[in-house]
């Protein structure tokens, strides 16, 4: 029934049908821009009359979703690969499927193409700003700075007056001699001023001044933009903190010192009680810096850390003679491959594997379970 249609319609519709294999049609008679037909495909499909004559029109809804291009499928397949992820297909509506060893995900094509894909999987985003981090920071760039002169600090040596000298004494242990300078030749003020500046002349020339600061230009650096500018404090055995500038106000006129526990295998900065780099980052529960040095309070160096994030980024242990963070050898009658974690709720957890029983696949299946169970911990930490 074509009642109300010219005969160029009826003749175009027909031509239409044909080619794409659809036949049965009629217009709607609730709605007399649409018709009714049977599709290609055996499903029922209704659409407007000019509808058909677009190139993406191929019978029902389904059948007529956009399909992608095979260019397009190339772009798709080459960025999803370089996310670092496995391209698995491509379903009518444009809708990506892909994964990774962690879990599968999907995406509409043109999200994927935005320039910016970096895939949905949480922990592998978490992996590899680490990565990237650890890398910038490791990497051979060229680190070149500006560095100005030392100023300010606690200098050594003690300044007694009396009724005729201000004198200057250093004690045995910090090279011994002492000098004076006379009141009444120079007059009580520039004889003070004289004797102060020998003090610091001298604290500096024997290196027992503690505490000076510099400032620091950034020339090039892997991280740090170009003219950034932060601060460097002389501790001891010439090793120096840098900090942010916007903390020098805590440190002013404060005794920092370094400190170290056995068990660390870096040194960080203390004043009075309290570690500096939890007093400059109050916000973090527990900071963590990120290449290892606990002497590098930039901002860039440190984040949040917890239980669950610091022992994430905890390197190889002193005692470690298996290479592998995380399994360690145990000698004895027992010998055997430990493998030892931390779960989701900081809780430390072990499992041996026995040489007599597994022979040298004891190392292998040590490694391989505490993968294992470090990835179900970082996937609990990232859901």
């Amino acid at each position: 029934m074509t009642i109300g249609l010219l005969e160029k319609t009826i003749t175009k519709i027909n031509d239409i049908m044909e080619t794409k294999k659809c036949s049965d049609w009629e217009p709607d008679t609730d709605d007399p821009r649409y018709i009714k037909y049977k599709c290609h495909c055996g499903k029922d499909g209704r659409t407007l009359k000019q509808g058909i004559s677009r190139p993406t029109w191929n019978g029902c809804s389904e059948c007529s979703k956009k399909k992608t291009s095979n260019e397009v499928k190339e772009n798709i397949i080459k960025i999803i690969e370089e996310a670092g992820y496995e391209f698995v297909s491509i379903e009518k509506g444009r809708n990506v499927n892909y994964k990774c060893k962690h879990s599968s995900f999907h995406i509409h094509s043109s999200n994927c193409q935005r320039g910016n894909f970096r895939g949905g999987c949480n922990i592998c985003k978490y992996q590899e700003k680490e990565e990237k981090i650890v890398k910038e920071i490791q990497e051979p760039v060229p680190i070149l700075l500006e560095r100005g002169e030392w100023y300010s600090g606690r200098h050594q040596g003690g300044i007694t007056e009396t009724e005729t000298h201000i004198k200057v004494t250093f004690h045995s242990d910090q090279g011994g001699k002492s000098k004076s300078f006379s009141i009444k030749q120079y007059g009580r003020d520039r004889a003070m001023n004289l004797a102060s500046n020998y003090r610091i002349r001298e604290s500096i020339k024997r290196q027992l001044s503690k505490n000076r600061i510099r400032s620091v230009k950034v020339v090039s650096h892997p991280v740090l933009p170009k003219d950034y500018e932060f601060l460097e404090i002389f501790l001891s055995d010439e090793k120096c903190m840098m900090f942010e500038k916007e903390h020098y106000d805590i440190i002013k006129d404060k005794s920092i010192y370094l400190y170290r526990q056995s068990k660390d295998k870096t040194e960080y900065a203390k004043m009075e009680k309290s570690l500096l780099h939890n007093i400059f980052y109050p916000e973090f529960t527990e900071v963590d810096h990120i290449d290892h040095n606990g002497l590098n309070n930039l901002r860039f160096n440190v984040r949040e850390g917890g239980d669950k994030i610091n022992s994430n980024n905890k390197g190889i242990q002193i005692n470690n003679k298996s290479g592998v963070t995380g399994v360690i050898f145990e000698d004895g009658l027992k010998a055997r491959w430990k493998a030892q974690w931390n779960d989701s709720d900081g809780k430390k957890k072990t499992k041996s594997f026995s040489i007599n029983k597994y022979g040298e696949d004891a190392f292998i299946k040590a490694c391989e379970f505490r993968q294992e169970n470090h990835q179900v911990k970082m996937n609990k930490i990232n859901s």
